[in-house]
């Protein structure tokens, strides 16, 4: 099929979904406290490949830090004295350390997104295909399955 971000014929990919409307209020019930009122107007759907949502995960802060917490891990194992060296401390102080910040930015992403981020990365991709003629005709909202899921709760 053809990915409608990339528009190269791919066979392994999936349809992908967002929604857009109009930010119809802002409300003020307390102060330093504002809500968002939106009306859904529809959804879009779109195929789009599976290389399109990998390059969409790892350009994020979640996917460098997956690439970075990973390549140090690599290099912890391989060569734990390089970590010494650079930082003049104990190398398992700063691989604790890299595994805390991992763990920190991962439950960041979770909680952000859940656990469903293959398909979050997967609808922002079809997003941003799509969201141009959306905007020209005056659409100023676009969410994610995810996000529409957390404006109904």
């Amino acid at each position: 099929m053809k990915c409608e971000k990339c528009s190269n014929e791919r066979e392994n990919g999936s349809e992908y979904v967002f929604f857009y409307g109009k930010l119809m209020q802002i409300t003020a019930p307390s102060p330093g406290f504002r809500k968002h009122n939106y009306g859904i107007a529809g959804q879009e759907k779109a195929w789009i490949c599976n290389l399109c949502v990998i390059r969409k995960f790892l350009l994020t802060g979640t996917g460098i830090s997956t690439i970075l917490f990973v390549l140090s891990l690599i290099t912890w194992l391989f060569e734990p004295n390089v970590v010494q060296r650079i930082f003049d401390t104990d190398p398992t102080f700063i691989g604790v350390m890299g595994t805390i910040v991992f763990g920190f930015v991962l439950m960041r992403h979770v909680m952000l997104f859940g656990f469903e981020s293959v398909t979050h990365f997967g609808d922002m991709v079809a997003y941003e295909a799509k969201h141009e003629q959306l905007e020209r005709q005056g659409y100023n909202s676009f969410f994610t399955r995810g996000q529409r899921k957390q404006l109904r709760s």
